[in-house]
């Protein structure tokens, strides 16, 4: 007999492993799915789904209504798909402004620059920003959401929003004058 979702997450939310382990094998598909559409990605989507999961169990004590946990996971794997797509677009535009990829890509990625990295290069345009903008970007980059960066940072969303609209400016100024 398959036990409520509700139930399933109050004990998750105490604690309990296994009631969490239940949910994540009754949603993994669905949420994998949610995934794969958005990032058209087989790897992609797999890896986003457990950094759902996983951002779910970390956050699980703020969900209020219980009975909506399905809608509040979607939710979270489609935010973390979408920042996914952000991070990799604005890294095919410095790939296109700079011919070169930044120091995590992939070896696939590599490959289609067909060895025009200079991680060092990368390395040292980030380190030459204000402190607030690389922090802000790196975040940003990393897949947080602007709340979750103000919260970090300890700054208003209005200037974790200006730290990274000037540090990509400042970036772009920076690279065409090397």
């Amino acid at each position: 007999m398959e036990i409520d979702e509700r139930i399933l997450v109050e004990r998750a939310c105490g604690g309990d492993e296994d009631a969490f382990r239940q949910l994540v094998i009754r949603y993994a598909g669905e949420i994998r799915r949610i995934c794969f559409r958005i990032m058209k990605d087989a790897g992609e989507a797999e890896e986003l789904a457990q950094d759902t999961f996983l951002r779910a169990w970390k956050s699980l004590r703020q969900l209020e209504d219980h009975s909506g946990f399905r809608a509040w996971l979607k939710r979270i794997a489609q935010r973390l798909c979408l920042n996914r797509m952000r991070k990799l677009r604005l890294e095919r535009a410095l790939v296109i402004k700079t011919g070169e990829l930044p120091w995590d890509a992939t070896d696939s990625q590599r490959t289609v620059v067909d060895g025009m990295v200079s991680e060092e290069r990368v390395k040292r345009l980030l380190d030459r920003l204000k402190p607030e903008q690389r922090t802000a970007l790196s975040l940003y980059l990393d897949c947080y959401t602007f709340k979750e960066i103000s919260d970090l940072m300890q700054i208003p969303v209005g200037a974790v929003r200006s730290h990274i609209q000037n540090a990509i400016r400042n970036l772009r100024k920076l690279i065409l004058e090397e």
